[in-house]
Parts: C-alpha cells; structure tokens; sequence
C-alpha cells in the first residue's frame, strides 16, 4: 500500500510540473509576441501544405493585390531592345528631373523604373498611398504648410519603397523565374506519374510559398511608419468627429491583424490559466486544437512540409491530451477549489 501511494504521489507532482512547464512555454510565447512589434502569423499561413493550405492562405489577405501583381509566373530572360530602350531613356529622364528639383531646391521625384518585375506591384502600393493621403487631406483641416509636410511624406515613402525593391529585384525576378519552372513541371504530362517529379514539384511549391512573405512584412511596416507619420500632422484642436473620422481613414486593421491579437492573447492566456491551474481541462483543449491547427498546416507526409518545429509541438500536444485527461488542474492548483465548491453545491441541491 505505501508503495502505491508513493507511486501515486509521484505521478501527481509529475503532472503538476508538466502542467507548469506547459502553461509556462505558452506565458513565454505570449509574452515574446506582445514585446515584438513585427510578430505576424503570415509566414506560418503562408507557407502551410498538404489539404488544408488553400485554407490557411485564404485568412491572409491580398496586401495591395500583391498576388495579382507579383505571385505570376515571369521568365527570367534578357530584356529586349526594346525595353533596353525604355529603360535607359527612363533613366535619362529621371535622372535629369531629380538634378533640376535638386538644383531649385525642389521635392526631388520618386517613381519606380518601368520593366522591372517589381514594377505592377509597387505602382499599386504607390497608387494605394496616394489615394490614402488624398483621403486624410480631406479628413482633417490642414494649413498649408501641412499639406506641404505631408506631400513630402508620401514622397520620401515612395523613395524608400523604391530603393527597397530595387535592392530585392534580383529576388523577386528569381521567385517570379521559379514560379515559371513550377508552372511548367506542373503541366508535364509526367506530373502525377513519377513520385521523384511530383517530390519536386511539392518540395518547389513548399520553396517559394514563403518568399513574399518577407516583402509584405518589410512594406506593411513600412506603410505603419507612413500612417503613423500622417497623424503626427493632425492639428490638437481638431474636433471629435474629425478625430474619429481621421482614425477610420488611417485605420490599417485588417483580418491578419486580427489573427495576430487573437494569437498573442490566446497564447498569454492559457499559459495564465495552466500555471493557475484554473480551468486546465478546457485550456488544455483549447491549446490542444491551437496546436493541432498549427500541425496540419505542415503535414509531415506532404513533400516540401517545414518540419522544424513539427516532432516538439506534437510531444506537446499529446502532453496537454494528458493534462485533459487526468484534470491535472486540481492538485496544486486553483481547479481544487472550483472543482470543491461546484460538488458541494450540487451535493446541497441534491
């Protein structure tokens, strides 16, 4: 019998220390996301593979169409005569505009070269900008030496944007190049016939799913640094109703920011809950399916799939079906309590 209990005893405070390493590993990634302004769950729905990937990649939304524009196929060839034409006398031109603004102590022009593979995509953000400072303009009542500060801002953004993608052209060209080369294997009449083909191709998608996920990452802050900028303008006097109007015109929430918050606080508050021991049976099922989301966005028998993380989330997994099945939360925990006053009021009403 004191064997038993000895065996029992230890196997409690093993449950105990699981729970808590647990809820603490889930306080700390909470806690990590909250202290970086940069967190963002894109790269992991991004990248997702197997049967569920179309819809992990439809919670992220189309950052100013950027699949429209730049998640299309694009042979890396030469650049005609033609357009070796275009872009030298573009060139030109451009750069004798800047050196005359310059001369004349004038704002100097900011555009992004034409035929670059970057082009569509960074006239479409520019376009979007522009549209957004047109909107704030008539938001809020602004003097004009404002309005000339703000001019400015929109252009320095611009420049920026442009001397970004031009430093990442020849990685751009490369992931439009690939998605060539995907685009042919996919259509082989061996494809589906040769497992080494179809390894490749699924290893190829896995390659490049993940590649604009950078550059959409480096421009959203870019454009946060931009609408941060535009408020700093708003006048101190102006009224409520321009306040709010001012808010919802710079407002840059979308459904990806929302996933974001619901994830930070998700984490934080079930390492909360586990370390209190307080309600563990549902915050576990809770993390278990939180878990178990993030499993399936990477199935291990689908070539191509990011295994890095794999194998410990799923020791995880299993350690929080443990901690539902054993209600881990009543010894050394706050469920002790909960569970003790529920029994005795349904011991009363009986």
């Amino acid at each position: 019998m004191h064997t038993g209990s000895r065996i029992c005893g230890c196997a409690l405070v093993a449950l105990i220390l699981l729970r808590l390493a647990v809820g603490w590993h889930f306080l700390s990634e909470g806690m990590a996301k909250f202290r970086d302004p940069n967190f963002s769950s894109e790269p992991l729905l991004l990248q997702a593979v197997g049967p569920l990937a179309k819809l992990f990649h439809q919670q992220v939304p189309g950052f100013h169409r950027w699949r429209e524009h730049l998640q299309t196929p694009r042979l890396d060839v030469p650049l005609s005569a033609e357009d070796q034409e275009r872009l030298a006398n573009w060139k030109a031109d451009y750069e004798k505009r800047r050196a005359e603004a310059k001369a004349e102590k004038k704002p100097e022009p900011a555009e992004l070269p034409p035929v670059a593979a970057y082009q569509p995509w960074g006239n479409e953000i520019v376009r979007d900008w522009a549209a957004l400072l047109t909107k704030f303009k008539a938001a809020v009542p602004l003097n004009e030496d404002q309005i000339k500060q703000a001019d400015e801002i929109l252009r320095q953004r611009i420049q920026l944007l442009a001397d970004y993608l031009a430093e990442q052209e020849a990685d751009i060209v490369t992931y439009r190049h690939e998605l060539h080369r995907l685009g042919q294997m996919d259509q082989s009449p061996a494809a589906g016939k040769l497992p080494y083909l179809d390894e490749r191709i699924a290893y190829k998608k896995g390659e490049t799913r993940g590649m604009p996920g950078v550059w959409i990452a480096d421009i959203r802050n870019f454009e946060q640094a931009y609408t941060d900028a535009l408020r700093a303008l708003v006048p101190e006097n102006v009224t409520e109703k321009q306040q709010k109007k001012v808010t919802s015109v710079l407002a840059s929430s979308t459904w990806l920011d929302m996933i974001n918050l619901i994830v930070t606080w998700f984490t934080f508050g079930i390492g909360v809950l586990l370390l209190a021991g307080m309600f563990t049976r549902l915050a576990s099922f809770a993390a278990a399916m939180f878990l178990l989301s993030i499993l399936a966005s990477q199935p291990p028998w689908v070539a191509g799939a990011e295994l890095q993380f794999f194998h410990y989330q799923l020791v995880e997994f299993t350690a929080l079906i443990l901690l539902i099945a054993t209600a881990a939360g009543r010894y050394g925990g706050l469920d002790f309590f909960i569970h003790s006053f529920f029994s005795k009021r349904c011991t009363r009403n009986q």
